[in-house]
């Protein structure tokens, strides 16, 4: 998976491949999200959650990460990038346990969540962030 940062300016380059500041040159990119539920995998469509404008991967993950999963778990996450996705899931130990006190509450349990970047050549912005829930981490 590519990285949005196009060149890093000489403080981030050495603080690492994921700094960045105004100086350095970015592209803007857009990710959507979709949640999964213990009753399917993240190779399954799932169901659409959020759009995301970021700059990187890294930032995509970080949002879902520290947003999408409640503090409990944040510890117990396997966070991974296939080829086509990155995805953002509970480790076994925590599935057992998010797994009953959803049964407890009667919620549906989300075992994880799945990002794609999105193919927005050609596609005007208006369209872009009309999806319902549209995070912008560029602003």
């Amino acid at each position: 998976m590519s990285v949005m940062i196009i060149q890093q300016c000489v403080n981030c380059s050495t603080k690492g491949k994921k700094s960045y500041c105004e100086a350095c040159t970015k592209s803007i990119d857009y990710f959507d999200v979709y949640s999964y539920s213990s009753n399917a995998t993240r190779f399954n469509k799932g169901d659409f959650k959020i759009r995301i404008k970021a700059y990187t991967w890294n930032d995509a993950i970080e949002y879902v990460k520290n947003n999408l999963f409640d503090n409990n778990f944040k510890n117990d996450l396997i966070i991974d990038c296939e080829k086509e996705f990155a995805f953002v899931e509970l480790k076994q130990d925590a599935k057992q346990v998010a797994s009953y006190s959803s049964k407890e509450t009667s919620e549906e349990f989300v075992l994880g969540y799945k990002i794609h970047l999105l193919n927005v050549e050609g596609v005007p912005n208006l369209i872009l962030k009309k999806a319902e829930h549209f995070h912008d981490l560029t602003s």
